[in-house]
């Protein structure tokens, strides 16, 4: 075959498989977005758009489109290709009930991320970058911010994952906060375990630089970023527990209207749900009683804004694709 033809093909099937997500979100009764702004190999930049939909009781979620951004985009205009992406789909602003991104404040352009973060200490620790490098010191503080990545990595990592759930996600990060309060104490302390990096660069450069030297600039550091992680993460979800701990949670806490805490408190005494509840996902278990208790349902639904990306889990249609087509006989 050509390179033209297989181009068409897989164009043919990649248009089959569009069709099929977009008519399941045009069933789902919700469905939310994750955008990102990225970069292909060449360098060009792209906005990247998935999203997660309902279908059969079960939460999927699906590549969404991926379309190429002039230089200097602004919100504005990633926004406007969105929106347009909507409007040619056919699909029901509505419905959805959540818009976010990984990364979204920094490519929103509200925060400066890290980046600011690590002038800032390196400024403090009056050190320069290109006068600096065979500074022992200097490499030490380097060490250290590898290990602090390092952290900030893998609870990225940890938040990239399928059927999650704005309660998981918070404790996580909660969870991360705490740490910090932990490893400030440890490091006043003396104890630097658990930064590793930092640790085998302090070993291998004995007698060169010694911890105590850098303490004092390490422990204000690691005290700034849980205050910054504490102010950058400000949401309360207290008020979500009862979608997570149903069956534990006080009704009277809930803050729910009327019909719908008396459908808490039906579910509540329900044993066969509570059964279930212990045996299948947290949003599985809500997709099953959709039909017998629609209002609780709907407000449980309604904190679903977070996303997760993942390969397309629909497969091209290729019968109904043969169909259409005509047989080429050979010469």
């Amino acid at each position: 075959l050509s390179n033209d033809t297989v181009s068409h093909q897989i164009s043919e099937l990649s248009s089959d498989v569009k069709d099929q997500v977009l008519n399941y979100i045009k069933t789902s009764q919700f469905y939310a977005i994750q955008l990102d702004k990225t970069s292909n190999i060449a360098g060009a930049a792209q906005l990247l758009v998935y999203v997660r939909f309902v279908h059969e009781e079960s939460l999927l979620e699906e590549f969404l489109f991926c379309q190429p951004l002039p230089i200097h985009t602004t919100k504005e205009q990633m926004f406007a290709m969105l929106g347009n992406f909507i409007h040619e789909g056919s699909l029901n602003w509505d419905r959805c009930i959540g818009i976010c991104s990984d990364g979204a404040r920094s490519m929103m352009g509200k925060h400066s991320g890290f980046v600011t973060e690590v002038k800032i200490f390196l400024s403090d620790a009056k050190s320069y970058l290109v006068n600096h490098l065979h500074d022992c010191p200097w490499l030490a503080l380097l060490a250290y911010l590898v290990d602090v990545f390092d952290h900030l990595n893998s609870l990225n990592a940890s938040m990239q994952v399928k059927d999650t759930n704005i309660p998981l996600l918070t404790d996580k990060v909660t969870a991360f906060i705490q740490k910090w309060d932990i490893w400030a104490s440890r490091l006043a302390n003396g104890n630097y375990e658990m930064f590793p990096t930092f640790s085998d660069f302090l070993q291998n450069c004995s007698g060169t630089v010694e911890y105590n030297d850098l303490k004092a600039a390490i422990v204000e550091h690691v005290t700034g970023l849980k205050k910054q992680f504490s102010e950058y993460f400000q949401e309360d979800c207290s008020s979500l527990a009862w979608v997570r701990d149903l069956f534990i949670t006080s009704v009277g806490s809930t803050n729910l209207s009327g019909e719908v805490e008396e459908q808490l408190i039906q579910l509540n005494c329900d044993s066969r749900l509570k059964q279930r509840f212990g045996t299948c996902s947290l949003s599985n278990f809500w997709l099953s009683i959709a039909q017998e208790f629609p209002e609780l349902y709907t407000a449980a639904m309604q904190v679903e804004d977070d996303l997760r990306l993942c390969p397309s889990n629909f497969e091209p249609r290729i019968d109904l694709l043969s169909s259409t087509k005509q047989a080429q006989i050979s010469h």
